[in-house]
């Protein structure tokens, strides 16, 4: 039998289906990272105790009548310095009027502005987390990283050096915290080529058939967590359909797609003497008595409304000693 295809297309939207690119929430990693502290002020404060004060001994027996040691319990206020972020998203009186003709596709033109504004500014914070992550000296090694030499997942087990080198990064963050590391970063780089290497590969069961975060977590004694979130690079200005993307939790340019890994101590629970390796700061906005200020405006030149949410945040380091950052993962 001819089928007539024609007769068989649908007029119009579905009204209940439509296609959307978005980061999965699952992606972001930097409230993971770097807790959150909200309600904070533009001139709070962070109390941090001398880290030499703390692990010496000063102990000493004492004869009768004799004099006991002095100690003096030291530290120093470091102010935090919040950023106002804000985005502006456009809704025309046309947009309205069409989303409300019947028939046509199940559109709600501010919806999609107030979604679109909470997603700019989350991947806004992942690009944040990032930069700081990538330009601080962690365990008194260089910006960036210490080089793994692409060594991490390799193809040959033997020479697989992921595990030796997160053994070895325990060690360095104890000897200098007394903290046993609890998390690791990977970027999806190095996480791609660590789940396809031989030395996970071969653990693999008929019940258990893929390599996830919490199988090397497990044995690493770690919480793993992969970041993926992706930003397009391209200039809207040049040309307004070009995609090129990139990870936004592994550095820009060239080394994006190198392979980049994170161990790090922080708290199970943000509070008073308890170390971590940083803090994100959110201030809470007067107007809205939240962290985040959705406001609208009238823009009757262009019978529009334009949708501004803000949000004021800071992602502040708090001990270099509490993580070692790798990069050249998986390529050198």
């Amino acid at each position: 039998m001819t089928v007539n295809y024609n007769e068989r297309v649908v007029r119009g939207y579905l009204r209940d289906l439509s296609l959307s690119y978005r980061n999965e929430d699952a992606s972001y990693v930097n409230d993971w990272m770097y807790p959150e502290i909200s309600g904070v002020t533009r001139k709070s404060q962070v109390f941090k105790y001398v880290k030499s004060d703390q692990f010496r001994i000063e102990v000493k027996e004492r004869a009768p009548g004799g004099t006991t040691p002095i100690r003096e319990v030291r530290g120093n206020q470091e102010p935090i310095n919040p950023v106002n972020f804000a985005v502006g998203s456009l809704v025309t009186d046309e947009e309205r009027e069409e989303a409300n003709v019947p028939g046509n596709f199940n559109w709600d033109p501010e919806e999609d502005a107030v979604e679109d504004i909470a997603d700019q500014l989350w991947m806004k914070r992942e690009q944040k987390m990032s930069e700081v992550l990538y330009s601080e000296l962690w365990s008194g090694n260089a910006a960036g990283g210490i080089s793994a030499g692409g060594t991490w997942g390799d193809s040959t087990e033997a020479n697989d050096t992921f595990v030796q080198a997160i053994q070895n990064g325990k060690k360095t963050i104890v000897s200098n915290t007394g903290k046993m590391p609890n998390s690791l970063f990977l970027d999806m780089c190095a996480w791609t080529k660590i789940s396809q290497s031989p030395k996970w590969t071969s653990r693999l069961t008929t019940t258990q058939q893929l390599v996830t975060p919490e199988i090397v977590g497990r044995e690493l004694g770690l919480d793993v967590r992969v970041g993926w979130a992706i930003n397009n690079i391209d200039d809207e200005a040049v040309d307004p359909d070009a995609f090129t993307s990139e990870y936004l939790m592994s550095p820009p340019g060239a080394n994006n797609d190198k392979g980049h890994g994170f161990l790090f101590y922080k708290p199970a629970n943000p509070g008073r003497k308890r170390l971590t390796a940083g803090y994100q700061y959110s201030v809470i906005k007067q107007k809205s008595r939240s962290i985040f200020l959705m406001t609208m405006r009238r823009a009757a030149d262009r019978r529009s409304d334009v949708f501004e949410g803000e949000r004021e945040f800071d992602f502040a380091t708090m001990c270099l000693d509490c993580g070692i950052l790798w990069k050249e993962t998986a390529a050198v």
